[in-house]
């Protein structure tokens, strides 16, 4: 009877050993866009927008339009907000940005589901003229997480396997992407994209779904600081473009 148990239990824990790709065109496809990217103006009229900003700048960066773990209302957590304060120094030596704000939550509740992120970008782009930013960094972010045991994870069912055996996989991936625009006019002056993925293997009673998640988050971040502050050390003359 015990023998039966036990090699029921270890096909049940066979069973969910497959590792899980992500789907990068899913994750890319709902991940959520801010007004910038659904603008009603015509072809012609975006195209008429001139840059107007005079170097450097206040800059201001959102909170993130997310999707995924997180859920939609989640504000950067502390170790982030270290993360986007970091690239002050290196976007003054550029010349192009003086001062960052990282902006607060809007506390308006007035937006519907149907025009969401236009509402919240609009919102934003109030706040920002509030704290006299010129420009507006807007970011968006999504991440999933894939978590699945190995064959060892049969050594669960006892106790010192569930401490000791690397039996279980929990693997992040995060795509985040951010337009600067300028706050009044909206003319885009940089964009950029990152991805992250972290794997981790470890016994049960460590596995964490969450520490995997907020590292590869936090490893997206960093990539996409860097590469936006080398995206705008073309205005480093001071000069609009």
């Amino acid at each position: 009877m015990h023998k039966k148990l036990f090699l029921i239990l270890f096909i049940l824990i066979l069973s969910g050993c497959a590792s899980k790709n992500f789907d990068m065109a899913k994750m890319t496809a709902e991940l959520p866009g801010p007004a910038v990217y659904r603008d009603p103006r015509t072809i012609e009229e975006i195209e008429a927008l001139k840059p107007q900003l005079k170097f450097p700048i206040k800059l201001a960066v959102t909170q993130p339009f997310q999707e995924g773990r997180w859920g939609a209302e989640t504000n950067w957590s502390p170790e982030e907000l270290n993360i986007i304060e970091s690239w002050g120094g290196a976007l003054k030596e550029t010349g192009f940005a003086s001062e960052i704000v990282i902006l607060p939550t809007p506390f308006s509740t007035d937006c519907s589901f149907k025009n969401y992120y236009q509402c919240v970008q609009e919102q934003y782009q109030k706040l920002a003229a509030r704290f006299q930013a010129d420009a507006l960094l807007v970011i968006s972010t999504i991440n999933e997480v894939n978590a699945y045991p190995n064959a060892f994870a049969v050594l669960d069912l006892t106790i010192i396997g569930c401490y000791i055996v690397p039996a279980h996989h929990v693997n992040s991936h995060t795509i985040l992407e951010g337009a600067l625009i300028d706050n009044r006019n909206e003319y885009l002056y940089a964009f950029q994209r990152s991805h992250s993925e972290v794997r981790h293997v470890s016994p049960l009673a460590y596995s964490n779904e969450d520490k995997a998640a907020k590292q590869s988050r936090e490893a997206a971040l960093r990539t996409f600081g860097d590469k936006m502050i080398a995206e705008v050390k073309k205005y480093s003359d001071g000069k609009p473009q």
